[in-house]
């Protein structure tokens, strides 16, 4: 976005000069939103660190139009080259393929509800978590949290670990992307070794591995 945020860092060091009033409150909620943005790097954050951001700029980008509105010529030049830059961020974003992929998923996401839905006790699941309330089942293991939780040595994973081994779980559904091993990051190696021993994959809906106990064991 490289016409946007070049028209904010404009207006932030210029429209105080000119004592536009706006920039009172602009600046310092877009100062913030940058600190603020600062913290998505960590593990498993994602684009949510960044809207109080992306608030901060659509703010400063509404005053500086709103300042040059009087200047017929420049408010229309500064209208063009942003509606220009959000047509380039949409047609060069990566987000877009993942957003055309979602909204192909739909058969997909309901053929994995109806997975849980007959599944006779407990189910796991990491990406598709969300499947779980909508069948009227509790969540009891969020495997995000606990893994970091587990590396840190602020939780012990072993009594988890006897769960898995004895096949306490009547489903587990675990997300795998070859190109980007999110689950390597969701699940510990230790549970992705005894899964893999005490479970086998059923299916494969879309990414999803549909993980059942293995027979005989």
């Amino acid at each position: 976005m490289p016409l946007v945020l070049t028209a904010v860092g404009v207006f932030l060091l210029v429209a105080p000069w000119f004592r536009v009033p706006s920039w009172r409150l602009v600046a310092p909620y877009a100062l913030g939103a940058v600190v603020s943005g600062l913290t998505i790097g960590k593990v498993g954050s994602n684009v949510n660190y960044l809207i109080e951001l992306g608030a901060g700029v659509s703010l400063a980008i509404g005053a500086l139009i709103a300042w040059q509105r009087p200047r017929r010529a420049v408010h229309a030049a500064i209208a063009l080259l942003l509606a220009l830059d959000m047509a380039l961020v949409v047609l060069a974003s990566p987000y877009r393929t993942v957003t055309h992929v979602r909204l192909k998923q739909g058969e997909e996401a309901q053929h994995l509800l109806d997975v849980v839905h007959r599944t006779p006790g407990i189910a796991l699941a990491d990406e598709d978590m969300g499947l779980l309330p909508l069948d009227g089942r509790q969540i009891v293991f969020q495997p995000f949290e606990m893994t970091q939780l587990a590396r840190t040595g602020r939780w012990d994973q072993r009594p988890f670990l006897r769960d898995i081994e004895r096949q306490a779980f009547a489903a587990i559904l675990i997300y795998r992307i070859p190109e980007l091993p999110l689950h390597r990051q969701r699940w510990t190696d230790e549970m992705l070794a005894t899964i893999d021993r005490r479970y086998v994959v059923e299916e494969r809906i879309g990414p999803t591995e549909v993980y059942r106990p293995r027979p005989g064991d």
